[in-house]
């Protein structure tokens, strides 16, 4: 699990980045697998205090579809079609933020192209190849009569375990200040210790 650990400098690198953008337009343009999806909608709903005056949405038009406009400060949203279509299009999280940002909507979706989605992005590939490994731990625990070999295993899958509450630890404090970091505590504080919790205090106090 030492890429966890490569990735996390990696992605404060972008995150510095990221604070030096301006705060101007935004597009966030992006393709589908194909045409078949044409006339459907694409919605962008705020991660947070959602209401219908806050979601927008485009049409799905050849396969592909864009929003644009201005943002004064970069906010997580959720692209995402109607219910039924979710089982083959992955809802995406995603940064509002300056730039042009580029859309993959699909089993695998993805959003690359300004500092915080790419760092965004990233940490979802991470988040994906540790939920595959734990995945992988599990269905071989179950598999095995043999308590020791099931003992052996667990220790693999806790020590893992570890390691990614550590990564989230670390990304979190190394980016306390922005869109991204706030997100990832949100989705993950279940996971850290009380120390960690109040060291990261400062975090939630921040939150709108």
């Amino acid at each position: 699990m030492n890429r966890i650990l490569q990735s996390l400098v990696f992605f404060s690198f972008l995150l510095l980045v990221a604070n030096c953008q301006p705060n101007d337009q935004f597009s966030i343009c992006g393709n589908l697998p194909d045409s078949s999806y044409d006339g459907e909608y694409i919605y962008l709903v705020p991660m947070e205090n959602a209401t219908k005056d806050k979601v927008d949405s485009v049409q799905i038009k050849n396969g592909t579809f864009c929003f644009s406009g201005t943002i004064k400060t970069p906010e997580v949203f959720i692209l995402r079609t109607k219910h039924l279509l979710r089982f083959k299009l992955q809802e995406l999280l995603i940064v509002k933020e300056a730039g042009a940002i580029n859309v993959k909507i699909g089993q695998n979706s993805s959003a690359t192209g300004t500092a915080l989605n790419d760092s965004l992005q990233l940490w979802k590939e991470q988040k994906m190849m540790s939920d595959s490994l734990l995945f992988a731990l599990r269905k071989q625990y179950r598999a095995l009569n043999d308590s020791l070999l099931q003992t052996r295993i667990k220790l693999k899958a806790d020590s893992l375990n570890n390691q990614i509450s550590n990564f989230n630890y670390n990304f979190v404090r190394n980016n306390m200040e922005n869109a991204v970091g706030k997100m990832v505590y949100q989705l993950k504080k279940n996971s850290f210790t009380a120390e960690q919790k109040e060291k990261l205090g400062t975090i939630e106090k921040s939150n709108p």
